[in-house]
């Protein structure tokens, strides 16, 4: 690993601690050229992803967009950030451990879906108001209809 200050690759681990539930490595590492210290962090990657649109354009699949969704949903709901993370999480394995290289975003919308009905009818409506593209009062009364039976 190279030194950010001098760009020496001469450096040693000097402590490495487990984060986010063992999914990320952290490591405290110091140059023996320049002797400061920096810390990196290491987590395993799966595998590339590409998402397709409904435009029909292809992008790599982004966490933070489906966290960012989510947490949109769920805003000012009773649901900590950390339930947040681990609902990410959950869809983001269900796509990695798929054996296909290209998912279709509805795929995704419908994973969210699926976790958002479990926790909060709310946040699974307001998902839905989007994902489904609600143009009116109408739209929002068939989904809940539906909802209820």
């Amino acid at each position: 690993m190279k030194c950010p200050f001098c760009q020496k690759s001469d450096t040693f681990v000097k402590n490495s601690r487990e984060a986010d539930e063992g999914k990320i490595i952290r490591r405290r590492r110091e140059c023996k050229g320049c002797n400061n210290r920096f810390t990196t962090f290491e987590q395993i990657q799966i595998k590339k992803t590409v998402i397709i649109k409904r435009s029909g354009f292809k992008k790599l699949l982004d966490r933070s967009k489906i966290l960012k969704s989510i947490s949109m949903a769920t805003r000012k709901r009773n649901i900590s950030q950390e339930e947040i993370e681990k609902i990410t999480d959950r869809i983001c394995l269900k796509i990695e451990n798929s054996n296909e290289k290209e998912v279709e975003s509805r795929n995704i919308g419908n994973f969210i879906m699926h976790e958002l009905a479990k926790i909060d009818q709310v946040a699974y409506i307001r998902f839905a108001s989007v994902y489904k593209d609600f143009s009116n009062v109408k739209d929002f009364t068939k989904f809940i209809n539906r909802l209820k039976k």
